[in-house]
């Protein structure tokens, strides 16, 4: 009896494989399956991944990274509709039919002097005693790319340029399907599963930074000669209406050139935990200038939902990406509340005297 695909745990459908699939039929993937289209038409055949597992290793200065999974292979109908992509479910993931299923392992690893990163995913080969599909890869698949940063710790990261990639055994439409992506393969994962690397990440770089050796005078200059990237807007104690691009400004470190920015943005929750809401990366250019980045608050066409401020508690901070990576700045917290605005940056300002916690007084809307 054929036993039905497992619910895979990672995110990343096609929109996270950067185009990967264009050109085939539209499929939805609230589920979190990594999926590849690898034919167009009726019977279609789909690959879905999975990686339970990925651990960085970043006690040297190129970053490492080891991690396994699951690769399965299925044909089946093309979805009913596709303007109903959410009811397209791939014949419920039980009727299709399977064409192979393999585990991997992968290495990878990024340094950020020359940002080259290099990826090895390995197919291992059926035994005689065990029967396999015709279709089943096997075989090693290795490339280099260079990318602007660490795709495995940078959520939102650019496309990387590639090098080389060669490929030995027979991997068949896995093969198609890795030489499509323009990142290596492995750092497609969910946020959390990224944000825990990069806290890694942060956390090594600091002490590694500790054992360096300074004298007392190197130790006192470099404490007052650079400081951290600090947020000037949005502004501390005011509310901003939902749906409206935000206003982001931010003070660049001292005695520091900075190219380029990560915003990270989280949400408050109603345990008073935080959450990640996403990464943005912006040039230093916009973020630093007197007009600010406007590009989250509001649904841009071709943007997440996690772009779209809805109402709550929001903090924010800064950290420079290039042309070396930095310490992240400290958090500012602000509120999204009362009616989207008609523009950007329509503030609604505390009333005076009002206490933390009161309602805040909204700003009346302008008529057309």
């Amino acid at each position: 009896m054929k036993t039905q695909p497992r619910v895979i745990k990672m995110a990343g459908a096609c929109a996270l494989l950067m185009g990967a699939c264009a050109g085939f039929v539209s499929f939805d993937a609230q589920a979190g399956f990594w999926a590849h289209f690898t034919s167009g038409g009726g019977p279609v055949r789909q690959v879905f991944c999975d990686m339970p597992q990925i651990n960085g290793d970043f006690r040297v200065q190129e970053s490492r990274y080891v991690s396994r999974g699951t690769c399965v292979e299925l044909e089946g109908k093309t979805p009913i509709s596709e303007n109903e992509v959410k009811r397209s479910e791939f014949d419920d993931y039980s009727r299709g039919k399977d064409i192979f299923r393999a585990e991997w392992t992968a290495e990878g690893g990024y340094n950020p002097v020359t940002k080259e990163a290099w990826e090895k995913i390995m197919f291992p080969a059926p035994t005689v005693a065990q029967p396999a599909p015709a279709g089943r890869p096997y075989g090693r698949f290795e490339s280099k790319m260079i990318c602007a940063t660490d795709p495995w710790i940078e959520f939102g990261s650019p496309k990387c340029t590639a090098i080389n990639s060669t490929a030995t055994g027979n991997l068949g439409d896995m093969e198609k399907m890795l030489r499509q992506i323009a990142k290596p393969f492995t750092s497609n994962m969910k946020m959390p599963e990224m944000q825990a690397l990069y806290d890694a990440n942060q956390r090594s770089l600091k002490t590694r930074a500790a054992l360096a050796p300074k004298t007392a005078t190197q130790a006192k200059e470099a404490r007052g000669s650079v400081t951290l990237p600090e947020i000037i807007e949005p502004r501390a104690g005011i509310t901003y209406p939902p749906e409206t691009p935000l206003k982001i400004r931010v003070l660049a470190p001292r005695n520091l050139k900075v190219q380029s920015y990560m915003l990270q943005f989280e949400s408050k929750q109603s345990n008073g935990s935080w959450q990640a809401v996403t990464n943005v990366p912006v040039t230093a250019a916009e973020v630093e200038g007197a007009l600010g980045y406007k590009g989250w608050g509001w649904h841009k066409p071709g943007t997440s939902p996690a772009m779209s401020a809805s109402l709550g508690t929001y903090r924010l901070r800064a950290r420079a990406t290039t042309p070396a990576a930095g310490e992240a700045g400290q958090w500012r917290e602000f509120t999204i509340a009362g009616q989207p605005g008609l523009g950007p940056d329509v503030l609604h300002p505390r009333s005076p005297g009002s206490a933390g916690g009161a309602s805040p007084r909204l700003a009346p809307r302008a008529t057309p």
